[in-house]
């Protein structure tokens, strides 16, 4: 599938690239906010119509760096075990672990994660606490907006803080893939609180 940069400068007169799509999620977003697209639209008419109609909230700006796996990201901060990612010991991960379920519910991560090694555990742990995060805040901004309220607070208080964890705060990214982010100047993606 093709991919598609918007650049700000050609939509909201910011001049911050907003990030990367493909014409199919421009279309999605549209369709999602029931706004009806001219035939033959180009991706700036899109991204126009979206930013006229004041649909901020599913741009997602993107980190300073995105990275489109954990691999990519271990290789970029120089990072040979994924534990070293954690910034906790080896059984307060594995008692976070052994309270998480997989999405479905079905499942603990530590009944998934058996005969892995400790760097694959970290590794998947991290993943799926990115993914649980993403998916928190795109639930949470698609509810209509009462009042003043904060995604990310809601969403690291629900998926971090309960587990006795540090919310990413700005350290993250959805797109290409989720993933939790190393704060400025550090290798670990997570600590406890």
């Amino acid at each position: 599938m093709e991919k598609i940069y918007l650049d700000g400068r050609l939509c909201n007169g910011k001049g911050r690239k907003i990030t990367e799509y493909t014409k199919k999620d421009l279309l999605e977003i549209a369709r999602n906010n029931h706004i009806a697209l001219p035939k033959g639209s180009t991706k700036d008419d899109i991204c126009k119509l979206l930013i006229a109609k004041n649909i901020y909230s599913e741009f997602s700006l993107p980190p300073p760096q995105s990275f489109s796996s954990i691999e990519e990201l271990m290789n970029k901060l120089d990072v040979k075990d994924a534990r070293e990612l954690i910034h906790m010991t080896e059984g307060e991960l594995e008692e976070i672990i052994s309270r998480i379920k997989l999405y479905n519910g079905t499942v603990t991560m530590k009944d998934f994660l058996q005969g892995k090694t400790g760097s694959e555990r970290a590794k998947a742990f991290l993943i799926s606490m990115a993914d649980k995060y993403c998916r928190c805040l795109k639930g949470v901004e698609s509810k209509p907006k009462k009042g003043n309220y904060n995604p990310n607070a809601i969403c690291s208080s629900s998926v971090f803080n309960s587990k006795g964890l540090k919310g990413p705060g700005s350290s993250y990214q959805c797109r290409p893939m989720p993933l939790l982010l190393a704060p400025k100047g550090k290798t670990y993606l997570l600590e406890k609180k």
